[in-house]
């Protein structure tokens, strides 16, 4: 049976029902995961998938105390809904407003539409629960707390199945779901745009909702990356006048990584390490600029003041229409410019001639597939590959999938026009793939994409032009892509969780980032990014014992682990001192190299050692006679004797030279 991970197959779901109707039961994997979970319970509510739905709306005082108590909902969503039927609304469409319980609140659709809506009870005062209306996009996203397109047959009642359905959750300040907007239309008016317009109209509703309800407290945006400050997936943050958080939306609390419990328990000070006057006073100084809230790696926080009470908004928004500019590389302290391939590929043979074949191949616009962990320098390679091509004086324009949540990413890759959704910014905004135009995209984190958004950009990239949401005209455009992931693609194509026609359009050439482990020369590593980020004749250099725990660490988050380990070693650093130690590093690094340490010796039986003084020469002694022993156990087969060891084979050659053990032959070995 073929697994349906897509979009609809009717054949599949009319298969799929009418062995519901003969055998009572659904088999396993026939429907997209979420619709296959909705049609069991459908089973368990003891619903038949030919009755007529029970929807009986509330009338009366039931529907005024309704309305009345979603008031503020309905208030915030009505210029959303405005827009939405603007744009659908010809096309034999309705547009939904429900409760947080799918109690219909309020409709928008044409005469003709209306009159089918009001044939199935889709009314205000009408329930549109799951136990009462089957698998719908209201009751079944409200399930799955999760923007969602239902189409024809994947409805659960057949009274439904002729209707294509796209809603997304609208989530209150506090957390919890306020309600769903639906838009739903006639199955063959259904578009591949709605579901994105319809999340991007929630977020929208989302954010007028915060805003209206902490109007009189101060009102700060933020992100944990500085162009999203002033975007639909910035955070809300509400502080009252004395510096305590008040309310943090959803993407708030994801900057921040706080539970919702902490709201009330902190302030401005404790959360950002500076004084909420200390930002107003940026604000004033750089009011086009988002604010540095917080510094440091992962933890990195940007910002905007949005509102102080009695004052005006001090917002100054950024024209999104505005060409993308190169941005600098993530490397610290090194300038883009800077940064060539070589730098990258550092004495790395094998890695140097894939990145130069990648290289050749992107100025023949063959795409690029950058495999690697997290951490390994999978943009910064993508930067240099476009830097060293033909392409290097146009646009490089970067798009991490899995940054943005899912219901923006439409727009933020493919654009909008005029007028698409309301608060949509005058002129449109122009999407990453015309940024790119003449110049380099690159798609991180793309196996994070969702399946239907693989389509379109599949389509993209087989036409070479894209629509923007809400357009209908086609635009041309000359790119270069260059895809990364940390994922196994090839399993996830096994596993139908992404598309396989995409995958061989995207693999043109494959390029494995080896992990930082398996570089043979850390030894030389380390001081090329040194140099890297405080340029020549710094004099700073990592003590000898430091540098032999630095080879012996496994570093799980690969050279941007280790660029970050070096920038706050640096930081703490007196001024007259020149030399990175033990005494540099952090508490918990620290514990981290002990750790590995103790790790080690237990896997290779060593004898014991005092792990407190960080001493190696047991273990390293140790290391090097199993080493030898292993060799020779294998006949001086080198790929054997590291299967053996349960070592890669570049790990074992870099073991060897750290023990100072040349390699003359296969079976030779000599001390230097």
């Amino acid at each position: 049976m073929s697994i349906h991970t897509n979009r609809m197959d009717p054949q599949i779901t009319h298969q799929a029902r009418r062995m519901v109707m003969e055998q009572g039961v659904l088999p396993a994997g026939m429907l997209r995961g979420d619709i296959e979970a909705s049609w069991n319970r459908c089973l368990e509510f003891g619903l038949r998938l030919d009755q007529k739905p029970d929807r009986q709306p509330e009338v009366g005082s039931q529907i005024e105390t309704l309305l009345e108590r979603n008031q503020r909902l309905i208030t915030s969503t009505i210029p959303e809904m405005e827009a939405l039927y603007r744009h659908f609304g010809q096309r034999d469409s309705v547009v939904i407003l429900s409760d947080d319980q799918a109690t219909v609140l309020k409709s928008l659709g044409g005469e003709l539409f209306q009159d089918k809506a009001a044939r199935i009870s889709l009314l205000p005062g009408a329930s549109w629960r799951e136990r009462e209306g089957g698998t719908n996009a209201i009751g079944t996203v409200l399930k799955n707390n999760k923007p969602m397109m239902i189409q024809g047959s994947e409805h659960y009642f057949d009274a439904i199945g002729s209707f294509c359905c796209s809603a997304a959750p609208i989530f209150a300040p506090c957390g919890s779901v306020a309600g769903v907007l639906d838009v739903t239309s006639d199955q063959g008016f259904g578009s591949f745009h709605s579901l994105g317009l319809v999340s991007m109209s929630a977020r929208l509703i989302e954010n007028r909702l915060f805003t209206d309800l902490y109007r009189s407290q101060i009102l700060i945006a933020v992100h944990s990356r500085p162009e999203f400050v002033d975007s639909l997936w910035q955070g809300l943050l509400a502080f009252t006048s004395e510096g305590y958080l008040l309310a943090m939306d959803r993407e708030a609390g994801k900057c921040l990584d706080l539970d919702p419990a902490e709201v009330g328990r902190r302030d401005f000070s404790d959360l950002f390490g500076i004084t909420l006057g200390e930002v107003v006073d940026q604000s004033k100084r750089s009011p086009r600029s988002p604010l540095v809230l917080r510094k440091g790696g992962a933890a990195q926080l940007y910002g905007r003041l949005l509102h102080v009470p009695g004052t005006s908004s001090v917002v100054v928004p950024v024209d999104p229409r505005t060409p993308a500019k190169k941005q600098p590389l993530p490397a610290s302290g090194a300038d883009a410019s800077d940064i060539t391939l070589s730098d990258v590929v550092f004495e790395d043979k094998g890695f140097a001639r894939a990145a130069m074949q990648g290289t050749k191949a992107l100025n023949h616009q063959i795409p690029l597939l950058l495999l690697g962990e997290t951490g390994s320098g999978k943009e910064v390679l993508a930067r240099a590959l476009h830097d060293q091509g033909i392409r290097s004086k146009s646009n490089f324009v970067a798009l991490n999938c899995a940054a943005i949540p899912e219901g923006l990413i439409e727009s933020e890759l493919f654009g909008y026009q005029d007028g698409a959704f309301t608060g949509a910014r005058k002129g449109g905004m122009q999407g990453k793939v015309q940024q790119a135009h003449g110049g380099t995209l690159f798609l991180d984190e793309i196996g994070d994409m969702p399946l239907d958004l693989q389509a379109r950009l599949l389509r993209v990239l087989q036409e070479r032009s894209v629509t923007p949401l809400g357009g209908s005209k086609e635009i041309p455009v000359d790119i270069s892509v260059i895809c990364a992931t940390h994922r196994d693609i090839k399993q996830m194509v096994a596993d139908g969780s992404f598309r396989e026609d995409l995958y061989y359009r995207l693999n043109g050439v494959v390029i494995q980032i080896p992990a930082l482990r398996n570089r043979v020369n850390l030894v030389g590593f380390v001081p090329h990014l040194l140099n890297q980020m405080l340029g020549g004749n710094h004099g700073i250099r990592v003590d000898s014992s430091l540098m032999t725990q630095f080879q012996n660490y496994n570093w799980p988050g690969n050279v941007r682990q280790l660029q970050t380990v070096i920038k706050t070693c640096l930081a703490f650093m007196d001024n007259d001192e020149s030399l990175i130690t033990e005494q540099h590093l952090t508490d918990d690094f620290r514990q981290s190299l002990v750790d590995s340490l103790q790790t080690a010796r237990r896997s290779l039986n060593d004898d014991p050692i005092s792990v407190a003084d960080g001493s190696l020469k047991t273990l390293k002694t140790s290391q090097t006679e199993q080493i030898k022993q292993a060799i020779e156990a294998c006949s001086g087969n080198m790929s054997a004797a590291a299967v053996s060891l349960g070592i890669s084979r570049a790990t074992l050659y870099r073991r060897l030279q750290h023990a100072g053990i040349k390699v003359v032959s296969d079976i030779q070995l000599l001390d230097s």
